[in-house]
């Protein structure tokens, strides 16, 4: 199993975020801000969560600019 150091990983502008137990997050930045980056961690982390208690989990992901949501998002999740 791969480890990811979070604080290396996650922008502190960011860092509340990733502490948030809040069900929707609305996050601003400008390009290269690290959004996605940040979002698709903590989805992981907390579908990992759920799996782990033997539930199931699914991650809905819906951005603006729908045609480069392949290109963000789903290559940080694979």
């Amino acid at each position: 199993m791969a480890t990811i150091d979070i604080q290396k990983n996650v922008n502190p502008h960011f860092k509340s975020v990733w502490q948030s137990n809040k069900p929707y997050n609305v996050l601003k930045g400008g390009r290269n801000s690290f959004k996605s980056s940040v979002i698709v961690l903590k989805l992981v982390y907390m579908m990992i969560k759920y799996i782990m208690q033997g539930e199931k989990a699914n991650v809905v992901v819906i951005r603006k600019v729908a045609r480069t949501i392949r290109d963000s998002v789903f290559n940080k999740v694979q």
